[in-house]
C-alpha cells in the first residue's frame, strides 16, 4: 500500500498551535480509518462534520459504510483539508481499489454482524431461562391456587414472592423478546449476503452500473479540471467492478439468458415467480403477459428459467 499523498499543514503561521500528525488511510479490507489523534487536540469537529465515528472496538475514528467500498475521495478531500487547516499534518495512504478484495470484504462483515447478533440472541435466551427459573423459585412453596391469607403472618411473605415471581417474569419475556430479534437479525443478515452472490442480484448491479457508465461518459464529454478527475475516478472503479461482476456471473454455473435465446410465445420463469408467457422481445428485457390488461418487463438477468412452447419439439431450453 502506497502513499498517495503526504503534506503539512499549508499555511502553519497562521495558526497558533501545531497539532500531531494524523493518518487517513483507506483499504479494500478495513475501509477508511484515521489513527493519531486523541481525545483533546482539536480534531473531533473535523471528523464529525466530514461524518466520520468514533469506534470503541477500534480506538479509531472510521467512515460509515466504507468497509468493502471504494474510497469516498471527496470526504477524504474534506476531512483532510479541514484537518490541516486546524493545524495538522496529515496523511493520506489510499489502497489501489480491488473490486474483488471489497466484495469479500463485504462478506466478511456480513458474517461477523450474523455471528454477533446469534451470540447475543444466545445470551438473551440464557437470561430468559434464568429469570424463568428465579420466577418458578419465587413462588414454589406456595401450594397451588393458594390465595393471599389477609392478615395472617404469612401475608407479606405471600405477596413479596408474587411480586418478586411477575418482575422475573416480565424480565424473562423481555430478555425472550430481545433474543428473539437477534436470531431474526442474524438470519437476515446471512440472507443478504446470500443474495448478494446471487447472479440474478449481480445482474441488477451489472444493469446499474452499465446505466451509471453511460451516464459518466456523457458527462465527461464537458467536464474538466477537478470535477472531470473525479468523473474519471469513479469511471474506473465502475469499469473495475463491472469487469468483476461479469466473470463473477460467468463463473457461477448458472445459466445467463440473453435476447437470442428467447422467442416470443416462449414461457420463462422469473426470480420468485412462476412460468410466465413473452408477448415481446427487447435489447434488453422481456415482456410478460399479466392476468390483467398490461404487460410487465423484465431484463433477462431475472430469469431463471425457459422453455419453448409444448407444440415445439425443442421442449425445455
Amino acid at each position: 500500500m502506497g502513499i498517495a499523498e503526504s503534506s503539512t499543514p499549508t499555511a502553519p503561521e497562521q495558526n497558533s498551535e501545531t497539532h500531531g500528525h494524523i493518518v487517513i488511510a483507506h483499504t479494500n479490507e478495513e475501509g477508511t480509518l484515521v489513527s493519531g489523534t486523541s481525545r483533546s487536540d482539536g480534531s473531533r469537529d473535523a471528523l464529525r462534520a466530514a461524518g466520520f465515528r468514533w469506534s470503541r472496538n477500534l480506538g479509531l475514528w472510521y467512515m460509515r459504510q466504507s468497509r468493502g467500498f471504494a474510497p469516498r475521495h471527496a470526504r477524504i478531500d474534506m476531512l483532510a483539508a479541514a484537518l490541516r487547516a486546524a493545524g495538522f499534518t496529515v496523511t493520506v495512504d489510499i489502497e489501489e481499489y480491488d473490486p474483488a478484495s471489497t466484495f469479500q470484504a463485504r462478506q466478511d462483515a456480513s458474517a461477523q454482524r450474523a455471528d454477533a447478533h446469534a451470540e447475543r440472541a444466545t445470551r438473551e435466551r440464557g437470561r430468559s431461562d434464568a429469570r424463568h427459573e428465579t420466577a418458578r423459585a419465587a413462588v414454589a412453596m406456595i401450594p397451588m391456587g393458594q390465595p393471599i391469607l389477609v392478615g395472617h403472618h404469612s401475608e407479606r411473605r405471600h405477596r413479596r414472592d408474587l411480586d418478586r415471581h411477575d418482575r422475573n417474569m416480565r424480565k424473562a419475556i423481555e430478555h425472550g423478546e430481545r433474543a428473539g430479534e437477534a436470531a431474526r437479525r442474524s438470519e437476515s443478515v446471512r440472507a443478504g449476503a446470500e443474495t448478494r452472490e446471487s447472479p440474478v442480484v449481480m445482474g441488477r448491479r451489472v444493469a446499474r452500473l452499465e446505466a451509471e457508465q453511460r451516464q459518466l461518459a456523457r458527462l465527461l464529454r464537458s467536464a474538466t479540471g477537478e470535477y472531470a478527475e473525479q468523473l474519471r475516478a469513479r469511471q474506473h472503479v465502475v469499469e473495475e467492478d463491472l469487469a468483476f461482476l461479469r466473470e463473477a456471473i460467468e463463473h457461477s454455473g448458472v445459466r445467463v439468458y440473453t435476447r437470442a435465446d428467447i422467442q416470443k410465445g416462449d414461457l420463462v420463469q422469473l426470480r420468485g415467480q412462476g412460468w410466465q408467457l413473452v408477448v415481446k422481445v427487447n435489447p434488453k428485457t422481456v415482456a410478460v403477459q399479466t392476468p390483467y390488461s398490461w404487460t410487465d418487463k423484465y431484463p433477462y438477468h431475472e430469469i431463471t428459467g425457459h422453455r419453448r412452447p409444448a407444440s415445439e419439439s425443442g421442449g425445455a431450453a
